[in-house]
């Protein structure tokens, strides 16, 4: 069972909202095929309205949570745009993929940071820090860990990812990362209970990234019990 939490968010079994994301940026990202826009400037306005997003959450009054909730999700479609606007012009490079990555990590750490911030001025609950802290850290070291995996073990995590999330096509849905993000803080700015979105990310994050650790540790010893030593080709 507890295998389950290995799910790649980014492969074609995705889950549903990052299949609903894509119909939605996907045909927007087409017409822009041949328009001067390019990929990068799509990361960089993805980036800068998810500060913006940040801070209106960081003002917390209920009109700007909502508006705050509506650039996240711009936001986030901005980020699905920049990839197929890449992948159709075959403009992809490794410099456009690490921008993206530090431009996706930096822009959820500052959302954190507005939606924590504007709780407790709003509340003066100082324990929401802590709860914040997890989950901002808790987010960047899931990131972290999936994309390490994939470094050092190329082909044969690839392999382990995709039997995986073919197998267990539910628990995909709650891997831990900006999709789920993106869903609970516009759901409990809608409510006005971004509180209790923060809470959970912070409680549900560390076990999330301790889980994962451990079991692909265990799928990598099943591979290859000396753990792929570098004098054996990967894969091997």
């Amino acid at each position: 069972m507890i295998s389950k939490f290995l799910m790649d968010p980014d492969g074609e079994d995705s889950m549903k909202i990052v299949l609903f994301m894509k119909k939605i940026s996907y045909p927007i990202a087409d017409k822009l095929k041949n328009s001067p826009i390019t990929p990068n400037q799509v990361t960089f306005l993805s980036f800068l309205t998810g500060i913006i997003s940040g801070l209106f959450f960081y003002l917390a009054e209920p009109l700007f949570l909502i508006i705050g909730a509506v650039l996240m999700f711009i936001s986030y479609m901005l980020d699905y745009m920049d990839g197929r606007l890449a992948k159709i012009r075959n403009v992809r490079t490794r410099l456009g993929g690490f921008l993206d990555h530090v431009s996706d990590s930096s822009k959820h750490t500052i959302i954190f940071l507005g939606v924590v911030w504007g709780i407790y001025n709003a509340t003066g609950n100082i324990i929401i820090w802590i709860f914040g802290f997890s989950a901002a850290t808790s987010y960047l070291l899931a990131r972290l860990t999936h994309e390490m995996f994939r470094r050092y073990f190329g082909e044969v995590a690839d392999e382990i990812t995709n039997k995986e999330k073919k197998a267990r096509m539910i628990i995909k849905e709650f891997f831990y990362d900006g999709n789920q993000v993106m869903v609970l803080t516009v759901i409990g700015s809608i409510f006005n209970r971004l509180d209790w979105a923060i809470m959970l990310f912070g409680i549900y994050g560390p076990i999330f990234v301790i889980v994962q650790l451990i079991m692909l540790v265990m799928r990598i010893r099943q591979k290859d019990p000396e753990g792929f030593p570098y004098k054996k080709p990967l894969g091997k």
